[in-house]
């Protein structure tokens, strides 16, 4: 099951936005909401978090960046997937987290709690 996104990139830069197209588990890798913490401390977002953030339709990091996309949800199975294809590209084992109703905010904390003492 292969699911892309289409979303605009604003920066310093280009702050009229460029539209990007890309496969999802590259978009989570690469920007700021979880990109380090999936990429660097290996940890996976639960399907509520990401969900929640993929529901929004926007994300905005201040001067590191904003992002906006047609706002969707994905269910436990493409969730399950999309775990798989990131540690595919990613070459690791991603952690999950014990609570699968975690919000957003709450598992970014987690994460980095968790991911501290860990190394690629």
């Amino acid at each position: 099951m292969k699911m892309e996104i289409e979303y605009t990139e604003y920066s310093i830069p280009n702050p009229e936005g460029i539209l990007r197209n890309g496969l999802l588990e590259n978009f989570l890798v690469d920007n700021p909401p979880c990109g380090l913490l999936i990429s660097r401390g290996h940890m996976f977002p639960p399907l509520s978090a990401l969900n929640e953030l993929l529901s929004k339709g926007k994300y905005d990091a201040g001067m590191g960046g904003a992002w906006e996309w047609t706002p969707f949800q994905i269910t436990a199975a493409e969730h399950s997937a999309l775990k798989q294809k990131t540690e595919k590209l990613l070459e690791v084992n991603l952690s999950g987290c014990l609570d699968e109703t975690m919000s957003f905010k709450k598992w970014r904390s987690y994460a980095l709690k968790n991911s501290k003492n860990r190394r690629s």
